[in-house]
């Protein structure tokens, strides 16, 4: 007895089959991309690559890759000359292949907030991540430390708060 939305009926609709291989060569990316030390992220962006390999028509390792510069970025290891269009390189091409990606979504905000430093761009991408997948912790963390930025406490408190509830 759940009502969904055209806009929802719509996303809902678009799925598809995922390459196995793919998928555990993401998630291994993920794990060493958790740790953010330079030779776990080396271990994450050599996962992501593999999982483009194995299906270069999904999305998410793609947002991977681009989020592996934004950490090589923020930790100095390569010029901006370098990180920043390889960043949008890659996300450009995740949310090309699937515009309703939430984590593509997400990623974009890191890059607009932590590499373009665009306040405006960054909050509207983390709020089409809160409208796409409200239970993403990482991402309301990470929308309470741009809140916090932007002089808005009382929200980011709001946002920290339910980021904690979702992954203590």
């Amino acid at each position: 007895k759940v009502s969904l939305t055209p806009y929802e009926e719509e996303v809902l609709a678009e799925t598809r089959a995922i390459n196995i291989d793919a998928y555990d060569f993401y998630m291994k990316g993920k794990y060493y991309w958790d740790q953010l030390t330079p030779e776990a992220l080396q271990m994450a962006l050599e996962y992501f690559n593999k999982a483009i390999e194995a299906d270069p028509t999904w999305a998410p390792p793609y947002a991977g890759v681009a989020e592996f510069w934004i950490g090589v970025r923020q930790m100095g290891l390569a010029p901006s000359s370098i990180t920043v269009p390889t960043i949008y390189k890659f996300l450009n091409k995740a949310i090309e292949l699937d515009p309703n990606s939430a984590n593509s979504h997400y990623v974009n905000a890191l890059a607009a907030v932590w590499t373009g430093y665009d306040w405006a761009k960054g909050e509207s991408e983390f709020l089409k991540v809160i409208e796409l997948n409200p239970n993403d912790a990482s991402n309301r963390a990470y929308y309470a430390h741009l809140l916090i930025f932007l002089k808005r406490p009382d929200e980011a408190y709001v946002q920290t708060k339910k980021a904690l509830e979702l992954d203590p």
